[in-house]
């Protein structure tokens, strides 16, 4: 268990001092997520290491405001403790986002060597978050991503009529 303990507030360690939230270091991130992976995917397999991250996670936030649902994955519980928010990096806010995407990994049974290939070769973290199917039948958006590039005169009107993918992109059906 003292194991599970080390590393988590190693890649917690990481998370505060390291290079992540700036372009370049994307494959910093890459690797720092893989680490929380398998340490999640630990986690699930066995209660013992989730109950030692828990009360990381507990000893951490005594002093805010922060919480995590008792029914919470454990990929949930992994990025909460080790991208804690605050304000040094906007990165930390996402820990949400990161656990989406871990669940995403697993659901297409990644390993952790297959992990890293999977980001860089397809697109990143929005790869595996943007895939995951919603639950709603609306959406409320203030930015698109299309599907496909459009080119469009400045300065002038246009009209897009688009339709929503699975995978949350917006293809273009006609343009004028």
């Amino acid at each position: 268990m003292n194991d599970v303990v080390e590393e988590a507030r190693r890649l917690r360690h990481t998370a505060i001092t390291g290079p992540i939230g700036k372009r370049q270091s994307s494959f910093v991130l890459y690797q720092l997520l893989r680490d929380c992976y398998v340490l999640a995917r630990r986690c699930e397999r066995d209660p013992v290491s989730r109950n030692a991250i828990l009360n990381l996670f507990n000893e951490q936030r005594a002093n805010s405001r922060r919480y995590i649902e008792h029914d919470s994955d454990s990929y949930t519980l992994v990025c909460r403790y080790v991208f804690p928010t605050g304000s040094r990096s906007a990165e930390r806010s996402n820990a949400s986002r990161y656990a989406t995407c871990l669940r995403e990994a697993e659901k297409l049974q990644l390993t952790g060597a297959d992990f890293v290939a999977k980001l860089k070769d397809h697109g990143g973290i929005n790869a595996l978050f943007l895939s995951r199917p919603l639950a709603r039948t609306t959406v409320t958006t203030k930015s698109l991503r299309l599907a496909q590039a459009i080119t469009v005169s400045k300065g002038e009107p246009f009209t897009l009529t688009l339709r929503r993918n699975a995978d949350n992109t917006y293809e273009v059906l006609g343009q004028q």
